[in-house]
């Protein structure tokens, strides 16, 4: 949305948000294909984003602090499987 917004697409216009991670944009596509075949929608703009660049590393069982020395620090496009 914010994407479309800031290409000029006016905030009226209605969308949707496809969370799929990596699939987003194939499925925003789909759904695209099903409005304008069941005569939803005559026009369509679909695609889709990612920022893998910004996928956050893991502290775990650190909420309350730790003791002094090292922290293994796990990686969140491994440990979820993006």
């Amino acid at each position: 949305r914010q994407a479309a917004i800031r290409g000029g697409v006016p905030a009226e216009v209605p969308a949707v948000t496809v969370n799929k991670v990596c699939g987003s944009g194939l499925k925003a596509v789909m759904l695209a294909a099903q409005a304008i075949r069941a005569g939803d929608a005559e026009v369509v703009v679909a695609g889709g984003m990612e920022s893998m660049s910004n996928a956050p590393y893991y502290l775990f069982g650190h909420r309350d602090g730790v003791k002094f020395g090292d922290r293994t620090l796990v990686d969140g496009l491994i440990h979820d499987g993006l």
